[in-house]
């Protein structure tokens, strides 16, 4: 089971200080793009081994199922290490992995713009597709930073979810898109979310989560977005422990979840048509 206990998720704000002077640091230091994207990489992975328990690792690479169905190249993937035939490869941090014991995929981007986000996208969906269940796997894409404005706009991200490159997560009724999109230094995030049942990673609509613009918001108090994350993989390994032993786990990913400071918005967005229009309201009957 992951090794995480019941915390409030401002304790991940010195987590997520520290993951900005790294990420500041670097940029100081080298301006190439590759190098830069491959070290933010390993500054995510460095957290999260901080909690999750030695049965998951983490690597990069690809998902494989057969030499016909292949993913694309993935920046991390959390891999259960319990199952017996795990890995068709494995070299240090790369692997090639069977579908089966991939909990999550991650995308990390620096700088995360129209481009980068479609590849993003389409990365989560060829590991997504490879699945039985695709919803049972959580795909994440972590931004840093987005080009242009300091915070994202709704249509900026209603543009980069109309694009034409997203049609096979629509094809799929969104079960491929990723699970969470973060905007961390924006200090906000998409998530796969129904309203209806007030659970994210269900449906095929996506709800922005962010702070209340009456709260503070300096960089160190950005934690709540990797507290989401680690929620959701936490969630994943617990749905396999079920599946594994048919024993409830401590239900330890929804005691990160809860924060008095995050706002959702009451209007939704999906992959082929952007931000939703507000219903209308239907004409009254005269009576």
């Amino acid at each position: 089971m992951a090794n995480v206990n019941a915390v409030d998720p401002s304790y991940f704000n010195s987590y997520a200080a520290e993951l900005v002077g790294k990420f500041q640091r670097i940029s100081h230091l080298v301006s190439h793009n590759a190098t830069t994207g491959n070290y933010h990489e390993e500054i995510l992975k460095s957290f999260l081994k901080h909690f999750l328990s030695d049965r998951f690792s983490i690597k990069s690479g690809f998902v494989f199922e057969d030499n016909e169905r292949v993913s694309k190249q993935i920046d991390i993937i959390i891999v259960d290490e319990s199952y017996p035939a795990t890995y068709i490869f494995k070299e240090g941090d790369f692997a090639i992995v069977r579908p089966e014991a991939v909990v999550a995929v991650i995308e990390v981007k620096t700088t995360l713009n129209a481009a980068q986000f479609k590849m993003a996208v389409e990365n989560i969906a060829s590991a997504k597709s490879l699945m039985e269940f695709p919803t049972n796997l959580v795909g994440a894409i972590f931004g840093y930073e987005t080009d242009g404005a300091a915070i994202i706009s709704d249509t900026k991200i209603s543009n980069w979810l109309r694009r034409s490159a997203v049609e096979q997560v629509r094809g799929n009724r969104g079960t491929t898109g990723p699970d969470i999109v973060t905007f961390f230094k924006d200090n906000s995030s998409l998530f796969r979310y129904n309203a209806q049942t007030n659970l994210i990673g269900d449906g095929d609509e996506y709800r922005k989560f962010y702070i209340s613009p009456g709260v503070p918001r300096p960089e160190a108090e950005t934690g709540w977005q990797l507290s989401m994350i680690l929620a959701l993989i936490i969630s994943s390994c617990e749905r396999r422990e079920f599946q594994r032993t048919h024993m409830f786990g401590q239900g330890q990913a929804n005691k990160l979840l809860g924060s008095e400071n995050i706002l959702v918005t009451d209007y939704a967005f999906k992959f082929g048509e952007g931000r939703l229009q507000d219903p209308v309201p239907e004409p009254s009957q005269a009576v």
